[in-house]
């Protein structure tokens, strides 16, 4: 059931906790030792040279060109969701046809690894959010940590590296309030064995430490949002581990503390929806209808002046042309949609725009 979502405050310790994490979980990854580390033995590396860590953010549309981010994400998936990794009994240089030059040789390998490829563009690099890119060859500006936090709002890869060598990749958005964790995949083979690192909960604390460091750029950027809770899922659990947490009542809308939350959905038999939120009072409920009333109207006239990108579905009729990126898009306002679209996608957009806020629902554009 998806009962809310969750916002995590950063905290004050956790820069602390993320150093130590990695480098006791990696038996001391940046120190010189006279044997290799269990992380440089998974790695392959066999020296003794301490290990250099980075993390950088690079836009999703930049990240999706580079071949180790999509060979780590099959890495991922098959062990994860059992999907099959399109790379096994290929060779080893082998990349999507996307990415090749020459094209290679057509096979059924190849195409299955080519939609595989697609699949993963569309899922995690494809976003209505452009981040402003640095110039040619440059990165975004750190801080004296080497926190890249003067990035733009937009969808992101936050590759991390060891010795140059990718070990993990957040998929993030930086939006105005908060940073959303949209997904991460990490190298399984560093997960068991002697070198038992724990990415993902890695991941999730440098990122709550990165919003700590951007917070000094923008005071409004304050939260950590780790997206839809279902109780009942053990994969979710994970999510109730940082703390201090909020959760959304899905009937109110309203955050509260997820420990008063917890109480109430493990006492919960209903499965679908638990109100957790407190009881309004008499006065407090008339305030709310009203505010409520008022929003319902702005988001049906907001629904009504949406631009819709009718390109990819065919376009035709009455539309305006506009570029974007090198390509011409077709924009139609609802009502040159046919009767029948309207009546399916206006009740969809008005309880889509009533989610999203009326702040971000005036710069929506729906593409189809």
């Amino acid at each position: 059931m998806e009962v809310g979502v969750f916002f995590t405050p950063p905290s004050h310790l956790v820069h602390t906790v993320c150093v130590a994490a990695f480098l006791l979980c990696s038996h001391h990854i940046l120190v010189a030792t006279t044997t290799p580390s269990p992380l440089a033995v998974a790695l392959g590396f066999d020296d003794l040279a301490p290990l250099a860590f980075t993390a950088t953010m690079v836009p999703s549309t930049v990240s999706a060109k580079d071949p180790a981010v999509h060979r780590l994400y099959a890495m991922y998936q098959a062990p994860a969701h059992r999907d099959a990794n399109p790379y096994v009994g290929m060779a080893a240089g082998a990349s999507p046809t996307e990415l090749t030059t020459p094209p290679p040789p057509p096979s059924a390998e190849q195409k299955q690894l080519d939609k595989d490829y697609k699949g993963f563009t569309r899922f995690l690099c494809v976003s209505p959010l452009k981040p402003k890119q640095p110039e040619d060859g440059k990165t975004y500006d750190k801080d004296e940590d080497g926190y890249d936090v003067a990035v733009d709002c937009g969808t992101y890869h936050l590759q991390y590296r060891v010795n140059n060598v990718l070990i993990a990749v957040g998929v993030l958005d930086v939006l105005p309030n908060c940073l959303s964790s949209v997904y991460c995949f990490y190298n399984p083979e560093l997960s068991g064995g002697v070198c038992r690192l724990n990415l993902g909960k890695f991941t999730a604390l440098y990122e709550i430490e990165w919003i700590k460091r951007a917070r000094k750029l923008r005071e409004e950027l304050s939260y950590y949002y780790l997206g839809f809770y279902i109780h009942s899922c053990v994969k979710m659990k994970y999510k109730s581990e940082y703390s201090p947490s909020t959760i959304r009542c899905s009937e109110t809308n309203e955050f509260v503390p997820y420990e008063e939350a917890k109480v109430l959905l493990d006492a919960s038999r209903e499965k679908h929806h638990c109100r957790f939120a407190r009881s309004l009072s008499g006065e407090e409920k008339e305030k709310e209808r009203k505010k409520r009333a008022v929003e319902k109207m702005v988001v049906e006239d907001l629904v009504e002046m949406t631009k819709f990108d009718i390109s990819r579905a065919g376009g035709g009729g009455s539309s305006e042309e506009e570029e974007e990126g090198g390509r011409q898009v077709q924009l139609v306002l609802l009502g040159q949609i046919t009767p029948h679209g309207q009546k399916i996608i206006r009740p969809l957009m008005q309880e889509f725009f009533q989610n999203i806020g009326l702040e971000t629902s005036k710069q929506t554009l729906v593409r189809f």
